[in-house]
């Protein structure tokens, strides 16, 4: 009896656990940086790694802000820092600047296998210089490296992301300031939105946070979603079992559902089950 009830609160607390996850398949989180100690003018590449910002720039840091770097707990300030998401292939274009996982499989540089890898090791900055090859799924990128399209981030629009410092317990915090997103229009019916989607099995380091991906492909408050890698831009270095678990919300209120990998549904659907 105390097994079964063991299992019950496994089963409820892990997929919780799972939507709370906020880390996509490069195993990047959302508050992560990538710091350098230039930027990229005048070179082919330049390293840049992992960092979490822990002291917002101002007048008074000379535009500088304070990091800890992932790999070894070290602080840098530096002027350079980035913010990043996975690019998508509609995206890559020529003169693009990306960041890219430093480790070659052959002739390719490939993404992080484990996020272990993805927070410890070095990654590098070029950009995009030939597209000949995106069918085969790589691209060029400056310095002559051949590039996996699935290991290349894009960097947020602005560069440099401004932040705003807050006052906690008298330090500071640095938050990223967020875009405000298109307002949604609910008049005519045709609207959904995507709260939270993410992939992949039980345990946090095997699933991916799909959100974005699957609202930049609402169209006229509908979407058809597949529990598919391809479909989801992820790559999934792994063999359990995937499931893709989205909340969503309507007109008619906030739903959730979940599908089974290599299986699709139709957003919005009457029998998905409403939370509220």
């Amino acid at each position: 009896m105390i097994a079964r009830i063991f299992t019950v609160i496994f089963c409820l607390i892990i997929p919780m656990a799972v939507l709370a996850q906020d880390i996509d398949s490069h195993f990047i989180q959302n508050d992560d940086y990538f710091i350098a100690d230039k930027d990229l003018e005048g070179s082919s590449w330049i390293y840049v790694e992992v960092a979490k910002m822990i002291q917002a720039p101002g007048p008074e840091t000379k535009g500088e802000a304070k990091f800890l770097v992932v790999r070894d707990g070290k602080e840098k300030w530096t002027r350079h820092y980035w913010q990043t998401r996975k690019v998508h292939e509609e995206e890559i274009k020529l003169g693009l600047p990306v960041i890219i996982f430093n480790h070659k499989r052959g002739a390719n540089y490939i993404p992080p296998g484990d996020r272990r890898a993805a927070r410890t090791r070095r990654w590098f900055m070029a950009k995009i210089t030939d597209t000949s090859t995106i069918y085969k799924g790589s691209v060029l990128v400056s310095g002559g490296y051949t590039v996996s399209t699935d290991n290349l981030r894009l960097i947020h629009e602005g560069g440099e992301m401004a932040v705003e410092a807050v006052k906690t317990h008298s330090e500071k915090v640095a938050h990223p300031v967020t875009p405000v997103a298109p307002a949604h229009d609910r008049s005519d019916g045709r609207f959904l939105k995507i709260i939270e989607a993410t992939y992949g099995g039980f345990l946090p380091e095997n699933t991916v946070d799909v959100t974005a991906r699957l609202q930049s492909l609402v169209r006229d408050g509908k979407l058809n979603a597949k529990a598919d890698d391809r479909f989801l831009n992820v790559n999934m270095q792994s063999g359990f079992q995937r499931t893709l678990r989205i909340k969503y919300e309507t007109n008619e209120g906030i739903f959730e559902t979940a599908v089974i990998g290599g299986m699709e549904t139709n957003l919005p659907d009457k029998y998905h089950r409403k939370v509220r």
